[in-house]
């Protein structure tokens, strides 16, 4: 089993979509961002690698962590965000990245890291076992995991909401298999133990916390985001909305996140598992 649906998904529309809104991703996860850090404990001089690297946030703030004696490894599948981290790692005068095409479930580096690490790159995998036993073949004995993932879906208004109201405006669509590849296949904690496990890792542990989400922007502009991104696009993919049921799925996002809007911007609660494990051989 490979990856080659979740590619082309990337690639296409996916990818796309986390290209052109890459600074709200930033400023939305940074919360995310700085508690896998922590749980990560990279020290200068360390091999990292970052997976499902995205446009390069995490990887620029790990390169920053291990210094000029360490190095990162970055991986992606979609050419056109490495491209984004790319120019990220060249402002930020970073020497010590490796940006690298490939898919973590089948890749063959050379490289052996002390730290794997990823921030919501890992649950795309379509045979997630496989996945994580060749990330642990890529990692030095005695290293690490910490990967940051979604909770339950029903946990995380960011997509609960979006869906529910999108259903109600558009229709009901068919069931999802809550596992399959996707932003919440690893909301059930125990079923990513029981993969680590099976991979191979040791001392699997799931850490759970609540995460507040940062929207650089109003209540409105958390529902425009919210509306376009997440598993609301299954909805849009049975019932493609008009304009104007698209803007009363927006204007009935923007009543709920409401209450989350300050100065500042617009707060979302979000429920995260980060899961760490060790490769102890």
């Amino acid at each position: 089993m490979d990856n080659t649906d979740e590619i082309r998904f990337w690639n296409r529309r996916g990818g796309s979509q986390w290209r052109d809104h890459q600074s709200h991703f930033d400023t939305l996860f940074s919360g995310v961002t700085e508690r896998l850090l922590g749980y990560a404990a990279t020290r200068p001089g360390e091999s990292v690698m970052d997976i499902g690297c995205g446009s390069g946030d995490t990887t620029a703030r790990l390169a920053k962590a291990v210094g000029p004696a360490g190095c990162v490894t970055a991986i992606d599948v979609f050419v056109p965000l490495l491209s984004a981290a790319h120019s990220r790692i060249e402002a930020h005068r970073l020497t010590n990245v490796e940006l690298c095409e490939a898919d973590a479930q089948t890749m063959a580096l050379s490289a052996r890291a002390d730290a794997i690490v990823s921030r919501f790159g890992v649950m795309f995998f379509s045979d997630p076992v496989a996945a994580f036993a060749n990330l642990r073949a890529h990692t030095r004995a005695g290293g690490r995991l910490a990967v940051a993932a979604w909770g339950a879906f029903e946990d995380n208004p960011w997509f609960s909401w979006p869906f529910e109201v999108a259903t109600d405006v558009l229709g009901p669509v068919p069931p999802r298999d809550p596992r399959s590849p996707g932003p919440t296949a690893f909301g059930d904690a125990d079923y990513v133990l029981d993969i680590l496990s099976a991979a191979g890792w040791q001392n699997g542990q799931v850490h759970r916390q609540s995460v507040w989400l940062q929207v650089d922007g109003s209540a409105h502009r958390a529902g425009e985001l919210a509306a376009d991104l997440g598993p609301v696009s299954r909805v849009y993919k049975t019932h493609p909305p008009s304009a104007e049921q698209k803007a009363q799925i927006v204007s009935r996002l923007a009543g709920r996140y409401q209450s989350g809007e300050d100065a500042t911007g617009t707060r979302v609660q979000a429920r995260i598992h980060f899961f760490t494990a060790s490769h102890a051989d």
